[in-house]
C-alpha cells in the first residue's frame, strides 16, 4: 500500500468515524445537546483537517458537513432531536438511492470518489455501487424507524452501531475488490504503486 493510499484512507476513517464516536461519548457523558455540539465541531474540524492534508476542496464532505452543522444547529435551538434524526435518515438513504439510480445508469460516482484508494474494474466498482446503494438505503430506513419510535439512547447507540456495521460490511468488500484488482495493486485491490 502506498503512503498516500494509507493517507486517503485514513484521512477518509478521521472524516467520518470520529464526530459520530464523540458525539457517541459526549452523550454517554453529558448529554445530547454537548453531544450534538461536539458532533457539529468534530465534523468542522475533520472536514477543515480533510482540506489541509489532500489540499483540495471535497465538495461532497463539505455538503455533508454543512448539513450536519446546520441540523445540529437547529437541533440545539430548536430542542428538537429529531431534526438531527432526520438529516441522517436522508443522508444515509438519500445518498442509498442516488447511488443506486447512478448504477442503474452505470455511472460510477463511487469510483471517483475513491479511485486514488483502490484500483479495481469498472465491473466491481458497479457492484460496490450497488451494495452500499442497498445498505445506505437501508440504513437510513432503520434509522427513521429507532429514531422517531424508540428512546433517543436508542437511537444514539444505533448512530454510533452504524460504524460497526460500515467496517465490517467494508471489510468484506475486500472479497470483491480482490478478485477484479488491477495490476499495480496489493491483493485487496488498493493501489500499490501509482
Amino acid at each position: 500500500m502506498t503512503q498516500t493510499t494509507f493517507c486517503n484512507i485514513a484521512t477518509f476513517a478521521l472524516v467520518e468515524i470520529s464526530p459520530i464516536l464523540l458525539f457517541f461519548i459526549g452523550f454517554r457523558l453529558y448529554g445530547f445537546d454537548t453531544a450534538v455540539i461536539a458532533l457539529a465541531a468534530a465534523t468542522a474540524i475533520a472536514t477543515i483537517f480533510s482540506i489541509i492534508i489532500k489540499k483540495r476542496i471535497p465538495y461532497f464532505a463539505l455538503i455533508v458537513s454543512g448539513s450536519t452543522i446546520l441540523a445540529a444547529v437547529a437541533t440545539i435551538t430548536t430542542d428538537n432531536p429529531h431534526i438531527l434524526i432526520i438529516r441522517d435518515s436522508f443522508y444515509y438513504s438519500g445518498f442509498g438511492v442516488i447511488l443506486l439510480l447512478l448504477a442503474s445508469q452505470k455511472t460510477l460516482i463511487l469510483k471517483k470518489m475513491f479511485d486514488q484508494i483502490f484500483g479495481i474494474t469498472d465491473t466491481a466498482w458497479l457492484i460496490l455501487q450497488r451494495r452500499w446503494g442497498i445498505l445506505l438505503t437501508i440504513i437510513g430506513a432503520i434509522n427513521t424507524l429507532i429514531g422517531f419510535s424508540l428512546p433517543l439512547s436508542l437511537w444514539v447507540t444505533y448512530k454510533a452501531g452504524i460504524i460497526i456495521v460500515f467496517i465490517l460490511f467494508g471489510l468484506y468488500q475486500f472479497t470483491l475488490t480482490r478478485n477484479h484488482r488491477l495490476t499495480k495493486t496489493n491483493n485487496l485491490g488498493l493501489w500499490s504503486e501509482q
